[in-house]
C-alpha cells in the first residue's frame, strides 16, 4: 500500500513564442498614418535643403556676377576673340556649381533619413510616426529586448533605399546627363516602394521587406493603454488613501470627544467640596447607647 513515490516525469520545455498575430500586429491605418508623419518631417527636411541651396544658387548667379564677368572678359582675351569658347568656359562653370548643389542638397537628404531611421529604431524602436501611432519595431521574439543595431541598420538602409534613396539617386543621374539610366533608377524606385509596402497590407504578420531584411516585425506598442491603467490606478490609490486618511480623521475626532467627556467628568468630579462642606448637608448622628440602669432590690417590710 505504501511504497516509494513514482519517478517524476521529464521536464517539458515550455513551447516557443508564438508569431505575432492580427490582435498584436500593428494595424494597417496605424502603419500608413505613421508613415505618412515621416514622411511629412522628411519633405520639412527637404524644405530646408532647398531653401539653403536656393541661397547657394543665388550667391552664385548673383553675388558672384561680377567676377563671373571678369572671368568671361579674361577668357575672351585669352582665347584669342574665341566668344563660344569663352562662354562655353563661363557657362560650364555656373552649371557646374548648379549641379554639384543641388546633388549635395538630394545627398544629404538621403542621409538625414538614413540616420534618422537608424538612430529612432536603435534607441527606441520607432520613429516620431510609429511613436505617434502607438506602434513599435521589434525582434519577431517576445522576449528580445530592442532589435539591436545591426536589425536597425539593416532595416534604415532598406527603409531609406525604398524611400528617398533610389529617388534621389535618379535625379543626380539626370542632372549628370544620363537620362536613360534615370529614368531606369527612377522605375526601379516606384517598384521597390511598391514591393516594399505591399506586404504590409496583407497577411496576419504584415511584414515588409525592410522587415523581413532586418529580421524586424512592427506591433502595437500599447503605451497610451499601460499609460491610461497606471493613471487608473494612480487613481484608485489616492481615492483610498483619502478614504484611509477620512476614516483616520473620523477615528480621530471621536477619540478627541470621547476624551473631552472624560475629561469634563473629571474636573467635575474634582470639582466637588468634600464631605461636610456641602452646603444642606449634615452629617449623620451617632447614637451612643443608653448607660445600663441600675437594678434596686425590693425594700423588705418592717417587721
Amino acid at each position: 500500500m505504501y511504497g516509494p513515490p513514482p519517478p517524476a516525469l521529464p521536464y517539458a520545455a515550455p513551447p516557443p513564442p508564438p508569431a505575432p498575430g492580427d490582435g498584436e500586429a500593428a494595424p494597417r491605418a496605424r502603419r500608413f498614418a505613421a508613415w505618412a508623419i515621416d514622411a511629412a518631417l522628411l519633405a520639412a527636411v527637404a524644405v530646408l535643403l532647398g531653401g539653403m541651396t536656393w541661397g547657394r544658387l543665388h550667391e552664385h548667379f548673383v553675388e558672384h556676377a561680377p567676377l563671373r564677368a571678369l572671368q568671361a572678359v579674361a577668357g575672351l582675351a585669352g582665347s584669342g576673340g574665341d566668344v563660344r569658347a569663352a562662354a562655353g568656359d563661363v557657362g560650364g562653370d555656373l552649371w557646374g556649381a548648379l549641379v554639384t548643389d543641388i546633388e549635395q542638397a538630394l545627398l544629404l537628404l538621403v542621409l538625414a533619413e538614413l540616420v534618422y531611421q537608424f538612430a529612432a529604431l536603435a534607441w527606441t524602436g520607432r520613429t516620431l510616426g510609429k511613436a505617434a501611432m502607438d506602434i513599435r519595431v521589434r525582434a519577431p521574439h517576445r522576449d528580445a529586448r530592442g532589435i539591436g543595431m545591426a536589425r536597425a541598420a539593416r532595416r534604415a538602409l532598406i527603409t531609406t533605399a525604398t524611400g528617398t534613396g533610389l529617388y534621389a539617386f535618379a535625379w543626380i543621374l539626370l542632372l549628370e546627363g544620363l537620362f536613360l539610366f534615370s529614368v531606369l533608377l527612377w522605375l526601379a524606385a516606384v517598384a521597390a516602394f511598391v514591393v516594399n509596402a505591399v506586404p504590409t497590407l496583407a497577411g496576419t504578420r504584415r511584414r515588409s521587406i525592410a522587415d523581413v531584411a532586418g529580421g524586424t516585425v512592427v506591433v502595437r506598442a500599447r503605451t497610451y493603454q499601460r499609460a491610461a491603467a497606471a493613471a487608473q490606478r494612480l487613481a484608485r490609490d489616492n481615492a483610498a488613501l483619502l478614504a484611509q486618511n477620512e476614516h483616520a480623521r473620523q477615528v480621530q475626532d471621536a477619540g478627541r470627544r470621547i476624551g473631552g467627556r472624560l475629561k469634563g467628568a473629571y474636573q467635575e468630579r474634582r470639582a466637588l467640596p468634600p464631605p461636610g462642606q456641602h452646603p444642606g448637608y449634615a452629617p449623620p448622628q451617632q447614637i451612643h447607647p443608653a448607660p445600663p440602669q441600675q437594678i434596686r432590690p425590693p425594700e423588705q417590710p418592717w417587721r
